[in-house]
């Protein structure tokens, strides 16, 4: 009433040993990086059922940042074949954004799924660990999709290209594509009013870093230029 807003209930879904003081309604449940167990297949349910229970009157807060891609999940497929699939590309030496696109097409919740699982408008905040920032990239996107670009008009919601690019990319590293990934996925279009901010980029980090340094007086420069790529070839 009146304008106020209140945040009813919430789920925080952090590293092994990282948990804190929650307000009253909020559950807090643990999962692991940089590959998901049980825990973060329990930790991914419990977020998609908050969502799906939303009525179309409330607001979903998403707050990401880097290391959701594993910490909560849905795998479309066995969890140990999806940490072989993911593990796989890891070991290829493919870079982030082709290790999410896998694994985004083998969840029920990334790549902007869990906000196709509620009819709430989703804010997105976001804070970045990964070059460029694309918000696409970030946790792998559990409540970013093509509706962002075209708030309250029909869009493609990304599903079949997304599994085009995942047996592309498995292919060229030599690697067998999961059963889930075999056949066309179908067409489908959403339309939604959600919204999606950066409110902390990679390159802050940097800047934070090289602060405290210079602080305990280390000297420390920040190089603006990403850099990317094996780490023989860039250090």
């Amino acid at each position: 009433p009146g304008g106020d807003l209140a945040c009813a209930a919430g789920v925080a879904v952090v590293p092994r040993g990282a948990g804190g003081a929650l307000p009253p309604g909020w559950q807090i449940l643990e999962g692991t990086h940089p590959e998901p167990d049980e825990h973060s297949v329990a930790a991914g349910a419990a977020v998609l059922a908050l969502a799906r229970n939303l009525g179309d009157a409330d607001v979903l807060l998403a707050l990401l940042s880097g290391g959701a891609s594993a910490l909560a999940e849905q795998p479309i497929l066995p969890l140990p074949d999806f940490v072989a699939t993911i593990r796989a590309v890891m070991a290829a030496g493919a870079p982030i954004d082709e290790i999410n696109a896998v694994r985004s097409s083998l969840s029920a919740i990334k790549a902007g799924r869990l906000a196709l699982a509620s009819v709430a408008p989703v804010m997105t905040l976001a804070v970045s660990d990964v070059l460029g920032d694309p918000l696409a990239v970030i946790g792998s996107g559990p409540t970013v999709g093509p509706w962002l670009a075209s708030p309250g008009g029909a869009v493609d919601d990304g599903t079949a290209a997304r599994r085009v690019r995942a047996k592309e990319i498995l292919s060229r590293l030599g690697l067998p594509i999961p059963p889930a990934l075999t056949g066309e996925a179908p067409s489908r279009t959403a339309t939604r009013n959600d919204h999606a901010a950066i409110i902390a980029p990679m390159a802050s980090a940097g800047r934070t870093a090289v602060e405290a340094l210079r602080a305990r007086g280390i000297a420390a420069t920040l190089l603006e230029a990403p850099m990317s790529g094996e780490v023989e070839d860039v250090a």
